[in-house]
């Protein structure tokens, strides 16, 4: 009964479309999004990359600047910490996708590392054909980034798998009781 509240049958005789089919869909078109959004903003000049540096640090200088000190907030940390959250989105993406299709190993964890590291190696390479400075320490703060999504994401999955279980015991234990005072 309950399958049916995840599973529609469409138009076509004997095709179904699951919650998990639509859910990767959404997550393959955001990680499509967010790499077009990351080596598209890798393409743009030198001065356009600044310009868009100096847009972001109107918007964000509120919240950051009592946090890292007015000395201290310039577009280069902007810049850095932009990259450090689009990588973020990358990995927490990735690891979304893992999470749906029920591959939370070692395997799916390593080549979800190796995808973000790859995609990091590529927006450093696009920059030498766009005029910019490709960085060694940029790749690393991306991976930074991926990292740290991949972990968000495994942490809240392990929470919510915990919590779920805690619940599942909780109610089997009363039941449990209940019948034995039968």
């Amino acid at each position: 009964m309950w399958r049916r509240c995840w599973r529609r049958e469409s138009g076509r005789r004997g095709t179904q479309v699951s919650m998990k089919s639509r859910v990767q869909s959404i997550l393959i078109f955001m990680l499509i999004v967010t790499l077009g959004f990351i080596w598209g903003n890798s393409i743009g000049s030198a001065p356009k990359s600044h310009s868009e540096s100096q847009k972001a640090l109107e918007y964000v200088r509120p919240i950051l600047e009592p946090v890292v000190g007015a000395d201290n907030f310039t577009d280069h940390l902007v810049r850095k910490i932009a990259h450090f959250v689009e990588f973020g989105a990358l990995g927490g993406e990735l690891a979304a996708l893992l999470v749906v299709r029920r591959r939370v190993r070692l395997q799916g964890i390593a080549n979800c590392l190796f995808a973000g590291l790859s995609v990091a190696v590529i927006d450093e390479t696009i920059q030498i054909f766009s005029d910019r400075g490709p960085l060694v320490q940029d790749a690393w703060l991306d991976f930074a980034g991926v990292c740290a999504g991949i972990a968000l994401i495994l942490l809240i999955n392990w929470l919510a798998v915990q919590l779920v279980r805690g619940r599942v015991l909780r109610r089997d234990s009363a039941t449990a009781s209940g019948a034995s005072r039968r």
